[in-house]
């Protein structure tokens, strides 16, 4: 991604309201993306509905999760 964090903070915007798989230390969590800032991602967990929040350095993959 281009431009480290801030070029996956841009990468994301496009995925928001959208359900994806994230990835962090080796764990894929279901979720939607319901925020995006230049430091963290916010989404809900589909089975729980718990709230996520994700430091964007800790996030290893982003996967689309729509058809």
């Amino acid at each position: 991604m281009p431009n480290g964090v801030s070029g996956l903070a841009n990468e994301l915007r496009m995925f928001v309201n959208k359900r994806v798989n994230i990835t962090t230390d080796g764990v894929a969590q279901d979720v939607i993306i319901v925020e995006v800032n230049d430091n963290f991602v916010r989404a809900v967990e589909v089975c729980s509905g718990n709230i996520k929040v994700y430091q964007l350095s800790r996030i290893d993959f982003v996967e689309d999760t729509n058809p």
